[in-house]
């Protein structure tokens, strides 16, 4: 795991560096003394840092101000502080755990095997979402096949099945359309109509009674129920601001 040192001082500093260097599966990548320096690293479009050590008390910056300024989705930190009182707020931030200078190679070890638990836990359940993001659907030479949800450009409800046009295929669906879309993950499909539902990336018009959807096989106009007219626009506006 790939970690960095945000600490003004020194000495603190190389003793946590000593720790990291006995640790199995740590590898420091740099150290720190202004927290703002270390918030431009992070800020790299090429910075993969999985945790970050960390003091409270710096200047210019405090631990605090920086753990409001950083993404703690994707960074687990462990705070190490000579002072017991910040302890219980630090854990408003969903820090890891807390360790008191001096800290020893045994507590060291039992806050780098949290935070591993941590992330081990946090790539199986990125894992479990990507995997929810696909669809079985059968096409129409009888084959079954994970369809990206992503991929959905449009549902028609027919007499007894569904149509569903992705930008891989056409596919065939005996599911009613309510139930379907519920099985789906939000933000990919809207509903238009009764029997129609639209996916939302691929929306480039929409007019007073028809919604346009463009792929790469061409366009489709599907028709605007009056109940979903007012939802089609929320999103369609809340896209726009993304």
């Amino acid at each position: 795991m790939d970690c960095i040192i945000v600490d003004d001082d020194r000495f603190s500093t190389r003793v946590m560096t000593d720790l990291i260097c006995r640790t199995d599966g740590l590898r420091l990548l740099r150290t720190f003394d202004n927290p703002i320096e270390a918030l431009r690293f992070l800020e790299q479009p090429d910075a993969s840092v999985q945790i970050i050590f960390l003091d409270i008390e710096m200047p210019e910056m405090s631990g605090f101000d920086f753990l409001r300024a950083i993404d703690q989705n994707s960074t687990h930190v462990i705070i190490y502080s000579s002072e017991q009182k910040y302890a219980l707020e630090s854990y408003e931030y969903r820090v890891s755990d807390y360790l008191l200078k001096p800290v020893t190679f045994a507590r060291f070890l039992k806050a780098v095997n949290k935070a591993r638990a941590e992330i081990a836990k946090h790539t199986e359940h990125a894992a479990a979402t990507h995997a929810s993001d696909t669809v079985a659907m059968r096409d129409r030479s009888g084959i079954v096949n994970q369809v990206n949800v992503a991929d959905i450009v449009c549902i028609e409800a027919m007499e007894n099945y569904m149509t569903v046009t992705t930008t891989e295929g056409i596919y065939c669906v005996h599911t009613p359309m309510k139930t379907l879309l519920d099985s789906l993950p939000d933000g990919y499909l809207v509903r238009t109509h009764r029997s129609h539902a639209a996916g939302i990336k691929f929306i480039v018009g929409l007019s007073a009674n028809t919604l346009t959807v463009e792929y790469v096989d061409g366009k489709r106009q599907l028709p605007i129920g009056a109940t979903h007219r007012k939802a089609i626009a929320e999103i369609l506006r809340d896209t726009k601001k993304q």
